[in-house]
């Protein structure tokens, strides 16, 4: 997964270029607040904008609820 610009003033792009089958993004605060959730199937990149400042976790489960990729996004 690449997050780009991290840290962020409010967007981050999401590149999903090198990953193949179905899976569900989530990012969320760090106290657990989901901010978006959504299956996807593996695609270029896509652009979140108007984030709440703080610090973001992003991760992505498979089809068998196992974690795929994580990482944190810190919005200025």
């Amino acid at each position: 997964i690449n997050v780009y610009p991290n840290p962020s003033r409010g967007s981050i792009t999401i590149d999903l270029k090198n990953l193949t089958g179905d899976f569900t993004l989530k990012l969320s605060t760090i106290t657990g607040q989901i901010i978006f959730l959504k299956e996807l199937s593996a695609q270029d990149s896509f652009t979140l904008n108007d984030l709440p400042k703080g610090i973001l976790l992003l991760s992505m489960h498979d089809k068998q609820n196992r974690i795929t990729g994580r990482k944190l996004i810190k919005i200025e």
